[in-house]
């Protein structure tokens, strides 16, 4: 099982401090496979079965925002990561 944890902010839109409740999804093999809510403080935890799949997506939507692709992975470093997003 892998667990990723960290932050969210928008990077490009200071204006923008509000992410609580910002919905953040894993997609492999064209399937949700994990999902979360970000936290009143900026900070998420996920966790999910890394099978066989040539690479994993991750996305975010919600508080007005249309569902934006961020990243895609085809391996992690290990089975605890950190990893502190800037959308």
């Amino acid at each position: 099982r892998l667990y990723l944890s960290g932050s969210v902010r928008f990077k490009d839109k200071p204006e923008v401090q509000r992410v609580e409740g910002l919905y953040l999804f894993v997609k492999a093999g064209g399937h949700g496979i994990a999902d979360t809510y970000v936290d009143s403080d900026g900070s998420y935890n996920i966790s999910f079965i890394p099978e066989q799949q040539p690479s994993f997506d991750f996305y975010y939507a919600g508080l007005g925002h249309d569902t934006t692709f961020i990243r895609s992975f085809t391996e992690f470093e290990s089975d605890l990561m950190t990893w502190d997003i800037e959308l």
